[in-house]
């Protein structure tokens, strides 16, 4: 039997009951499925490393199934009492791994986790690549992560995932090795409550990290601008401020439109309590900058809400697809026109596909796709 060490982020062993976003959440809906379904061809370890955790304890092996069994331990770490950085506490941890488990293949979805490993077929899923999805952080920091670390990863990598089109022309300018397009999958739950609230008022809700790439401000302006045209409408915004600033212009911004009535923030909400949010709107909206794939956008239409989304990540590269399933996508720096948009389209909302929405991104079907590389990297 094949072994396979899957490395991951993750904040919870208890899948959707809380994530730090992005990452976290991706990995927590593909272990869920990959429990609920029997890969009994392989031997699978999961080193999970949670990043809400800073505290250097020894944690067991927990067993998911009898095929999957989990490591949980801290993102960060200490050497005889000395605290050292956490991709080196990381690397050290993985390397043990790999000497008592002996894999056959090491998947991680962090590239750098794969440095200095050799002797195995290794898989690179990127989520976000030198500064395409990160923020940059200081000159010394993006030249590390953006720079040295992308450049330094491609001698260990035998082939690379990434999460759309966007991430695959840009690496595919700087590495010579396989590289495929592998979505991010919906999670399920989203897809058992998709009927949308019947009220004559609109009530729009998003779902984002409060930051500047998110365009919360475009999202306010719009709806204030659909107040004025004497639509009766509410707004939530979902999610937690990692801008301190952003975070203090968007709440500016709300009392200078005079929005405070009909705009609310609810702060960061497990998936429960953002599903239960949906359920008590009818149209959901996302106006993103950038996405290197986009999956509050599809969790909104999977939950049966009719979507106004900017042209950004999956979206931008199926706009026909999501056009066909309920989406209205406008650009929002052109604010007149796409307000006519926005109004002819909540004139007539349409119902939500939601069957090809499963069939395109469901988890299940993302995993198989895994498996398959997996299975064609073992065979070479």
């Amino acid at each position: 039997m094949k072994k396979i060490l899957l490395i991951v982020p993750l904040s919870t062993l208890e899948f959707g009951s809380s994530t730090t976003g992005g990452v976290d959440s991706v990995c927590q809906i593909l272990l869920k499925d990959l429990v609920g379904t029997e890969y009994n061809e392989y031997q699978i370890r999961i080193l999970a490393f949670n990043p809400k955790s800073k505290t250097d304890i020894s944690a067991p092996i927990t067993s998911l199934s009898p095929y999957i069994d989990i490591l949980h331990v801290p993102i960060q770490g200490e050497i005889k009492g000395i605290k050292v950085p956490s991709l080196l506490n990381n690397l050290i941890r993985i390397n043990k791994e790999i000497s008592t488990f002996k894999p056959d293949i090491v998947h991680t979805h962090l590239a750098p986790w794969l440095l200095g490993i050799r002797g195995v077929k290794r898989v690179a899923t990127l989520h976000s690549y030198k500064n395409i999805g990160r923020k940059p952080v200081s000159f010394l920091n993006d030249l590390v992560y953006a720079k040295f670390l992308p450049w330094l990863c491609d001698f260990y990598v035998d082939q690379y995932t990434c999460v759309g089109d966007l991430l695959k022309s840009e690496l595919q300018k700087n590495v010579k090795t396989s590289v495929s397009i592998i979505g991010n999958p919906l999670n399920p739950a989203y897809f058992t409550n998709n009927h949308r609230l019947n009220t004559s008022k609109i009530k729009l809700v998003t779902c984002a990290l409060l930051s500047r790439k998110k365009r919360i401000d475009a999202i306010i302006k719009l709806a204030s601008r659909m107040h004025q045209q004497g639509l009766n409408i509410e707004l939530t915004i979902i999610g937690p401020v990692v801008d301190n600033q952003y975070g203090e212009e968007l709440e500016h911004l709300v009392k200078k439109e005079k929005a405070e009535q009909y705009i609310t923030f609810t702060g960061s909400k497990n998936t429960d309590e953002i599903i239960s949010l949906y359920a008590q709107s009818n149209v959901g909206i996302f106006l993103s900058s950038e996405e290197t794939f986009g999956l509050a956008p599809l969790e909104m239409l999977a939950s049966g809400l009719p979507l106004i989304s900017s042209s950004v990540g999956i979206i931008a590269e199926r706009p026909d697809l999501f056009t066909s399933i309920g989406t209205c996508i406008i650009d929002p720096t052109q604010e007149d026109a796409s307000l006519t948009q926005v109004l002819s389209f909540i004139d007539r909302l349409p119902k939500i596909d939601c069957d090809a929405l499963k069939n395109e991104f469901s988890v299940n079907a993302v995993n198989k796709q895994y498996f398959h590389i997996y299975k064609t990297l073992l065979n070479a």
